[in-house]
């Protein structure tokens, strides 16, 4: 039975693989990953009209959208040409994302001096700021060469590095050996295609400070250790001659464009005349590539006639705005419990003009995962926002990244409580831990306390009491007339040291002699006798107490006193 498995996935996998190289392969073996559905492509959000394009002169020219990368026009984009000075866009690129615009270089021994340069001097100092206008503005070949050697170490390595870049942006077909651009035979160093160029070049001007530099029409280098302050001027006309003109529809029109935002024009005899040019109005800025133009002006001409063309024509639509937080995510084992994320770039589309984007164009965003697992970068793609037209079409995509990084949480991360909650955790369980203590602590004293005897306290010395000062006698009263009194005892010795102290009766003796106390019969009161008159005397009751001195009722308080301790010992 095994067998016959065997056997029978054997052949259903030479049917699948018959049906391919025939070409007659089932939909599900070109099934996507995601769920075995087709990948839904972009399809155009405008129509586009060639017959509509004013004649142009230029060899190679793409007219794009600078926002979503759109080719709004082409013509023999993808064929291979040499860019001379334009190659110096993808050298500043580089440097831009590589190199402080503040840092000082030192102009190496050995600089380019062929074409044109801005005449750095052998250890020159100057900042990668001042070398970037040098090299964008002037077309200084030795700046360019000088940023190349700072950023790579080497030419070579450089040229590695703007290759590199150059993939990253989409441009398949370029290759670089040097940063300036300049070749010593056609096709032998440097070649790229308009449609290269103009994804490199929408790119570099996402960098505000590469934008800032290749809009300038004037700048002054400030003087160096090796040389005066150098005064340069933009050689893209667009942005500043209002007196060369170009004929466009039987009208002379001036050179200086408006809107016009950069960015860099070349020539060498080989390439020919080539430019570059961005212009923007309202929400649409449009890239502008022509190369192997004829002459100066003709690559001026053809740009601001893309530009007229695509303003009249088209315009851009943006569906979702960037750098605003779309939504707070959730993340797994992080040090932050959620990620905020969205848009890095504006979601642009491109739309004919006079079309109501705002009621036909909707948006839908598709995350990756529900939750992310920790660590997460800055800038990391965790989505796409999709936009949609009126009949359900993909128009737009863009990719939704993370706002910020989100480090790998702690030990309590791993069930599901991130380090910024961690602390109030921590915190309740050094609460429990500390009332524990506590009590435990309370308990042990208490034990220590029962399993010890009570300690005896010490007796206190009885205070001395001050004497009291003596009253003074009251007068003598008459003698009332009674019966002679006993003498008195006379004063008994103390008992000799060593003989036995008298033990008192027992507690059941004595309460035998209170309870017989308590049961005589209570004597009537005596009647009061009036004052100055004498008690008479009772034959029938027992003898008078003799009266007792004020030594000997002190002598009986002491003894009494002392009884009284005995007693208390004794039981």
């Amino acid at each position: 039975m095994k067998t016959n498995n065997h056997f029978r996935n054997i052949i259903a996998t030479l049917v699948i693989a018959a049906l391919i190289l025939t070409g007659s392969a089932p939909y599900f073996a070109f099934a996507e990953e995601d769920g075995g559905q087709p990948k839904q492509e972009v399809v155009p959000s405008a129509t586009y009209d060639d017959s509509k394009v004013p004649a142009l002169s230029g060899g190679s020219i793409v007219l794009m959208n600078g926002g979503n990368g759109d080719i709004i026009y082409e013509r023999n984009a993808h064929q291979l040409r040499e860019p001379a000075s334009v190659t110096k866009i993808l050298n500043a690129l580089v440097v831009v994302e590589t190199l402080d615009m503040d840092e000082v270089v030192k102009v190496p021994s050995k600089v380019e001096t062929r074409g044109t340069i801005i005449d750095l001097e052998p250890g020159e100092k100057m900042t990668v700021r001042e070398l970037m206008y040098g090299m964008m503005l002037e077309s200084g070949n030795d700046a360019a060469e000088v940023l190349g050697l700072q950023a790579g170490g080497t030419l070579k390595e450089f040229s590695k590095m703007m290759n590199a870049r150059a993939k990253e942006c989409g441009a398949e077909d370029t290759n670089f050996k040097n940063p300036n651009g300049l070749n010593e035979r056609a096709n032998a160093l440097n070649y790229t295609t308009a449609y290269d160029l103009a994804h490199i070049t929408r790119e570099a001007m996402k960098h505000e400070e590469f934008r800032e530099v290749v809009g300038t029409v004037k700048h002054t280098i400030p003087k160096t250790n090796k040389s005066k302050p150098r005064k340069l001027k933009n050689s893209n006309a667009c942005l500043w001659n209002t007196t060369s003109v170009v004929s466009i529809d039987d009208k002379n029109i001036p050179l200086k464009y408006t809107g016009c935002t950069g960015v860099k024009t070349g020539y060498t005899s080989s390439a020919g005349n080539c430019f570059v040019g961005a212009a923007k109005r309202g929400d649409l800025e449009l890239i502008a590539v022509i190369l192997h133009a004829p002459d100066a002006l003709s690559k001026f001409g053809d740009a601001i006639k893309l530009w007229d063309y695509g303003f009249e024509h088209y315009d851009n639509y943006i569906a979702k705005k960037s750098g605003k937080v779309l939504t707070r995510q959730k993340v797994k084992r992080g040090a932050l419990a959620k990620v905020e994320v969205g848009l890095t770039e504006d979601l642009d589309i491109t739309i004919n003009k006079g079309y109501d984007a705002a009621q036909n164009i909707t948006t839908e965003m598709e995350l990756k995962e529900e939750e992310p697992v920790a660590p997460i970068k800055k800038g990391q793609v965790m989505g796409t926002m999709k936009a949609y037209n009126e009949a359900g079409e993909l128009v737009g995509i863009g990719n939704i990244c993370a706002l910020h990084k989100v480090e790998k949480g702690g030990p309590l991360s791993y069930i599901g409580i991130a380090d910024e909650y961690a602390w109030i955790v921590y915190l309740a369980l050094a609460a429990v831990l500390a009332i524990i203590v506590i009590i435990a602590i309370l308990r042990r004293s208490r034990r220590k306390k029962k399993g010890k005897p009570a300690a005896k306290k010490k007796a206190k010395p009885a205070a001395k009491k001050k004497a009291k000062p003596k009253a003074q006698a009251a007068p003598a009263e008459p003698a009332e007339p009674f019966a002679p009194a006993e003498p008195a005892k006379p004063f008994a010795p103390a008992e000799p040291v060593g003989s036995r102290r008298p033990i008192a009766p027992p507690l059941s003796e004595v309460m035998r002699q209170e309870t017989a106390k308590a049961a005589e019969p209570v004597r009537p009161a005596e009647p009061v006798r009036p004052a100055g008159t004498v008690r008479p005397v009772d034959p029938n009751s027992a003898r008078q107490r003799p009266a007792l001195t004020r030594s000997e009722k002190r002598a009986a308080r002491k003894r009494r006193a002392k009884r009284r301790q005995e007693r208390k010992r004794n039981n």
